[in-house]
């Protein structure tokens, strides 16, 4: 296989951008929850194709599903990036709890069951296994974001909210909502 020159990448990036730009669009629009980044991620994803075009300097045997492969790595980096702006997970996902706990206009027969679900959830967590999992959701409850747990233990953000997610999962396994 010979060589392509820069003019001759260009030409076939803008083939294909031509061909596969609105299937890609569609894909994306599928995985990725904002709306509003759609557009850059579409852009993303044919800048990568275009740099591996540079970089190879030749065509793949499949563009259609190379561009599927590129979009889908797109999207786990963004979900990442999305994941590590928000830097906390919360523990009361699909319960409702939180905004149960964080009314601030609650009567005070409110405040009472208030108090009561918090004691609840704080004997809960008590119950999971001792170790790491009980530890870091401890912190969490206390305030402490996820980058500063890691730290805590030393562990990388991945470990951590990993950890955080199987602890959900126990505490949805032993008291669903």
């Amino acid at each position: 296989m010979r060589e392509l020159s820069l003019y001759e990448i260009k030409c076939y990036h803008n083939q294909k951008m031509k061909e596969h730009r609105h299937e890609i669009t569609v894909h994306i629009k599928r995985k990725c929850h904002n709306a509003e980044d759609v557009d850059d991620l579409v852009q993303e994803v044919f800048l990568r194709f275009f740099k591996n075009l540079c970089n190879t300097r030749s065509v793949p045997d499949h563009p259609k599903a190379y561009l599927y492969a590129i979009a889908k790595s797109v999207c786990c980096d963004e979900y990442r990036k999305m994941k590590t702006r928000e830097g906390t997970v919360s523990l009361d996902e699909n319960t409702g709890l939180s905004e149960q706990l964080s009314d601030e206009n609650n009567q005070p027969d409110d405040l009472l069951i208030r108090k009561e679900d918090i004691a609840i959830f704080k004997k809960r967590i008590n119950e999971l296994p001792e170790g790491k999992m009980k530890r870091t959701v401890q912190l969490l409850i206390e305030g402490f974001s996820i980058p500063e747990i890691a730290q805590k233990f030393n562990q990388k953000r991945s470990t951590i909210s990993s950890t955080i997610t199987q602890a959900k999962k126990r505490l949805q396994t032993l008291y669903p909502a």
